[in-house]
């Protein structure tokens, strides 16, 4: 899985508890990809979900 540039920038300054779910909802979405919202109908590869109450990956 690859983050974005921007979304790694904000990762800056996470809290652990939203870290940790940041990280398991990741491993989650490797190992199920489909489990998440494709952003674009041309390009199945980009894939929003949440992460426990913290945020979008």
């Amino acid at each position: 899985m690859d983050l974005h540039v921007a979304a790694l920038s904000q990762m800056k300054g996470l809290p652990d508890e939203a870290l940790d779910a940041l990280i398991s909802r990741t491993v989650d979405l490797v190992e199920k990809p489909w489990d998440a919202w494709v952003l674009y109908k041309d390009d199945p590869d980009f894939r929003m979900t949440t992460f426990g109450d913290f945020g979008v990956l």
